[in-house]
């Protein structure tokens, strides 16, 4: 299973293992018919993109034939969003067809009947959830079991995550990235539940934007989005939808622009040990320092390098083999 390593790094785990949620054995089902299913891995099969404080992220791959139907029973809250395929979800009080425009939040201890009317292969992204990051994420542990109808929005909101996922965040950016997509679809099933009853001047949220700088600037490495929303007495949908509509611009990337411009200030220190500096700077590795400094300013690390190279003396650059920018007259 992923895990998070010492500096805060998300990474892939072990080779997709069985999707079992109750143990019980799938009626209907007699082999995988589904195009490129592996026949290894007949049925479903997950593999763990990520895992840290109560909440574990995975990829859940369909290969049934159609027909195929099978009882589960969740055991902690859960946050189901199609990325491809369909299947059909039948509860005591109703039967939902799920597909890449709806999502759904599973409830502990509720047993439901997936079925797949279709033979076609299916990719579904689920996020669980413990009794505290329920709480964190959507304010309260109850929420109505409705059908929550999405877009390409959500998807974008959604496809982003799995790829930087994927490709490697830390701690602080997967919980405000999972803040902000959580955030958004209990708002659409339960309106006002984390907006209701929070100030509405624009002093009041500019004072939460300052407050989140602040915390950011002060510590960009460890920055806690959700103990910072408690201090300021709001949700952390709150303060994140406040902070991106007072700014322009999401906390996560905020946060990432001020560690860039920390990495441009070290590495015109003569600061080279990049591996050292993203761990400092709480990056997930050095490759995920990379990505963030090219998405600010186009250039990689190596590229800063060459611009400020020259020798430092009592802290002051004696050379440089590139200029910066235009002379002054």
């Amino acid at each position: 299973m992923a895990a998070f390593s010492r500096n805060g790094s998300v990474g892939m785990g072990s080779p997709p293992v069985r999707w079992s949620l109750s143990g019980r054995r799938p009626d209907g089902a007699r082999s995988p018919a589904a195009l490129g299913a592996d026949p290894a891995f007949p049925g479903s099969t997950y593999t763990t993109l990520a895992s840290a404080r109560g909440v574990a992220v995975h990829e859940v791959t369909c290969h049934w034939e159609a027909g195929a139907r099978m009882k589960e029973r969740f055991s902690q809250f859960g946050l189901s969003l199609v990325r491809r395929g369909m299947f059909v979800r039948t509860t005591p009080r109703a039967e939902l067809l799920i597909d890449p425009t709806t999502a759904y939040f599973e409830q502990p201890g509720f047993e439901q009947q997936i079925s797949h009317p279709r033979a076609a292969a299916g990719v579904t992204t689920v996020v669980l959830l413990s009794d505290n990051a329920m709480v964190r994420y959507a304010g309260d542990v109850t929420l109505p079991d409705v059908l929550i109808p999405i877009g390409p929005d959500v998807q974008l909101l959604h496809a982003d995550l799995v790829a930087d996922l994927r490709a490697g965040i830390d701690r602080p950016e997967l919980d405000a990235r999972l803040t902000d997509l959580i955030g958004l679809l209990v708002e659409r099933a339960a309106p006002g539940r984390l907006t209701a009853r929070r100030p509405g001047t624009r002093a009041a949220h500019g004072q939460l934007v300052d407050l989140a700088r602040e915390a950011i600037a002060a510590d960009p490495a460890s920055f806690d989005l959700g103990a910072l929303a408690a201090d300021l007495g709001c949700t952390p949908f709150h303060l994140s939808r406040v902070f991106h509509r007072m700014t322009g611009t999401t906390l996560t990337r905020h946060r990432n622009q001020v560690r860039a411009t920390a990495v441009i200030d070290r590495v015109a220190a003569g600061d080279e040990k990049i591996a050292d500096l993203a761990a400092e700077l709480g990056f997930a590795d050095h490759s995920h320092l990379v990505r963030v400094l090219r998405r600010a300013i186009g250039q990689p690390p190596s590229e800063l390098r060459r611009r400020f190279r020259g020798a430092v003396v009592d802290g002051k650059r004696t050379s440089r083999s590139k200029p910066y920018g235009n002379a002054l007259p």
